[in-house]
């Protein structure tokens, strides 16, 4: 078996993961802020695609494993690779969830009434973009621009505190759906955080960037 070829078979389904991940982030933006319910519908309609890379992700993980030796899983490249594709998981699942609660808020005749949650889902799809970037393009700059991102933390941070605990204190199904999104936003703004971070230690990593940069071409 050839391990190089294995370990780019493996990165060309990390990308795929990540192009799908960024797709479901989108739509499900785009189904809350614009009240769009087939954005949503889109989400779903991509879970197929989303298991199959899994299994095949899976799979390639098992015939590295079984080369034992011939592959150092505790490389920063391999740790890098299963923190990036842990986060892309817990980045679709809150996109989907996202799209669930906005589905269901469009089905019961309601609309998106926070501003703040606009500038956040606006905030967070640019995050999404950028580690998407990163990964394709084998580009720091993308990746530090997230973690640099210091003003526009803050003005997060801040808005969803100020948004959780002004729902928080209300009752009914619209608080309850717009506090649901405003949760899954934040876990999708901390997971981009956690992929860009990975990413940026596997190209810090003695031999890492020349190792991906060798599978990229």
């Amino acid at each position: 078996m050839q391990i190089p070829h294995q370990i780019q078979i493996l990165r060309s389904h990390v990308l795929r993961m990540a192009m799908l991940s960024h797709r479901a982030v989108d739509y499900s933006i785009k189904a809350f802020e614009f009240g769009k319910p087939e954005f949503g519908r889109l989400v779903y309609d991509s879970q197929h695609q989303w298991r199959e890379v899994q299994g095949l992700i899976s799979e390639c993980g098992r015939v590295l494993v079984d080369a034992g030796s011939l592959v150092d899983l505790e490389s920063q490249f391999a740790r890098s690779t299963l923190q990036i594709y842990s986060s892309l998981r817990v980045t679709y699942a809150a996109a989907t969830e996202i799209a669930h609660n906005s589905m269901l808020m469009r089905d019961g005749g309601r609309s998106l009434r926070s501003k703040e949650l606009r500038t956040m889902g606006r905030f967070v799809n640019v995050l999404a973009a950028l580690y998407t970037v990163a990964l394709f393009k084998m580009e720091r700059r993308h990746a530090m621009t997230i973690l640099n991102y210091g003003y526009s933390w803050r003005r997060f941070d801040l808005a969803l505190s100020l948004l959780r605990g002004s729902l928080a204190h209300q009752t009914g199904e619209q608080a309850r759906y717009e506090l649901a999104v405003a949760c899954s936003l934040a876990q999708i703004a901390h997971e981009a955080c956690e992929i860009a971070e990975a990413f940026k230690l596997c190209l810090d990593g003695e031999g890492c960037s020349g190792t991906l940069r060798k599978r990229a071409a």
